[in-house]
């Protein structure tokens, strides 16, 4: 070595704990009535909905932002709404004797009272239109010479023919009540929106925002199954039907624990909890969405059982009980429910579709997982084909504690310790680096129980 010295300088990069940035919270997919079916859109808290239409889509991301922190990215790629939807019948309350036909494809999921504000005939009769079972009204309007009313933006319009008495077609307070269930997705189409998304991003969560089945649940847990396969761990979140028109909630439950008993998976999320979202157009709806929104803040490790994530905005369908929430959640199913003392409802857990004897029964779980396993795999990525001595192999080690240091020394903590185990005498020249890591989780306060006992003080003791 020459003595021709001199003083150099070194950048060490990699030191300060930032973790590499990642790809959106969540994949969204779902039908809607002008979104373009296939492309990619990137939605954040103030983003403008308006590009999609209406739908069960857009139900479902109004919620979700409502409740998503400030930096959280949903992809949404729009399904092809090719399952047309659903009307009721109407349902006339009062005398007035127009008759009436519904006519249309619903586009979005709407519960509809036309109430008459003044009788008479055609071109005479003054009426208010609410969208969300009478909660809200809008403007008055006169119903016109050729008897057709648009509800707006559903796709549907009720078409009204005067009675052989004109007069007397149309009486004031009367009311006409129906139903609309929104056009959905095939299972082809929805999975054809989610490989567009997985193209592109390889998201935490993949949301399917549309009611499904045990035959969606097992096409998502197969991609799931595959996603993980392919280094890409990936949560599915989607949600059960809600009540159906002459259905008791009995039959409701029923119905539900026959779709699971021939279904399990570990990262399937399935929302059963269903009821009024108290806004401007509160119609009764899964509460998928507001889960969605409730995620994107939560830690990985934190349950969305928590207080934090309460809510004095919604109400439970009429007839819903303890018992029922209960039954469901002990199934695999995502439900809400109030404590007694409490005014506000909670999430009851983040359950996933796991059998019982499954370590993955919640989100916390996996999402704790799942966050590591992708540290785990960027920093190993690193490290391959280069040429292993015993130092090498120290370096990798401590390369793979300072990584998942990242979560051990998060404020609050994601990680209360881990062990990482380098088995010996291994053939690596064969069968590579065999690395075993041991995740030691906070544990989640499920059931508090208080011991309380009253004895009289002794005033002579």
């Amino acid at each position: 070595m020459s003595d021709w010295g001199n003083s150099y300088e070194y950048i060490v990069d990699g030191a300060s704990g930032l973790t590499p940035s990642g790809d959106p919270f969540a994949l969204v997919v779902g039908p809607c009535s002008t979104g373009e079916v296939g492309k990619i859109y990137y939605i954040g808290k103030n983003s403008d909905l308006k590009v999609f239409g209406n739908g069960k889509l857009v139900d479902r991301l109004k919620d979700a932002l409502s409740r998503s922190s400030d930096d959280a990215v949903f992809v949404v790629v729009p399904s092809n709404p090719d399952v047309a939807g659903s009307k009721s019948s109407v349902t006339h309350t009062g005398t007035g004797e127009a008759t009436y036909n519904l006519v249309g494809n619903p586009l979005c999921d709407a519960e509809v009272v036309i109430e008459i504000v003044s009788g008479g005939r055609l071109n005479e009769a003054t009426a208010k239109i609410s969208i969300d079972g009478g909660d809200t009204f809008g403007e008055v309007f006169t119903i016109t010479t050729n008897g057709e009313v648009q509800i707006v933006d559903t796709g549907v319009k009720i078409v009204f023919s005067e009675s052989s008495n004109p007069a007397n077609s149309f009486v004031e307070k009367d009311t006409y009540s129906f139903t609309l269930s929104g056009a959905k997705s095939s299972l082809t189409a929805i999975m054809n929106a989610i490989e567009t998304g997985l193209e592109k991003v390889a998201p935490e969560f993949v949301y399917v925002a549309q009611d499904t089945d045990n035959v969606f649940w097992a096409a998502f847990g197969a991609k799931a199954d595959e996603l993980f396969d392919n280094h890409r761990p990936t949560l599915f979140v989607s949600e059960a039907r809600i009540l159906g028109e002459n259905e008791t909630l009995d039959d409701f439950v029923s119905y539900l624990l026959t779709q699971k008993q021939s279904f399990a998976h570990r990262w399937v999320h399935i929302v059963a909890g269903f009821g009024e979202v108290v806004s401007k157009d509160a119609k009764t709806r899964n509460f998928s969405g507001l889960l969605l929104g409730d995620l994107s803040k939560a830690r990985v490790n934190q349950s969305i059982g928590f207080i934090d994530f309460s809510f004095s905005n919604i109400k439970l369908p009429a007839g819903w009980n303890d018992a029922i929430g209960k039954t469901l959640n002990d199934a695999g199913y995502i439900v809400m429910r109030q404590y007694a003392g409490e005014k506000v409802l909670r999430w009851a857990n983040g359950r996933s579709m796991a059998d019982d004897s499954s370590d993955y029964r919640w989100f916390e779980v996996s999402r704790t997982v799942h966050k590591a396993i992708r540290l785990i795999r960027k920093t190993c990525l690193k490290h391959l084909h280069t040429s292993l001595d015993k130092a090498m192999l120290e370096y990798i080690k401590a390369d793979l504690v300072k990584t998942l240091n990242t979560m051990k020394k998060a404020v609050p903590k994601e990680l209360d310790n881990f062990e990482i185990v380098i088995p010996k005498d291994q053939d690596i020249v064969n069968n590579g680096l065999t690395i075993q890591y041991t995740l030691y989780g906070l544990p989640i306060v499920r059931k508090i129980s208080s011991f309380v006992s009253f004895k009289y003080s002794n005033p002579t003791a």
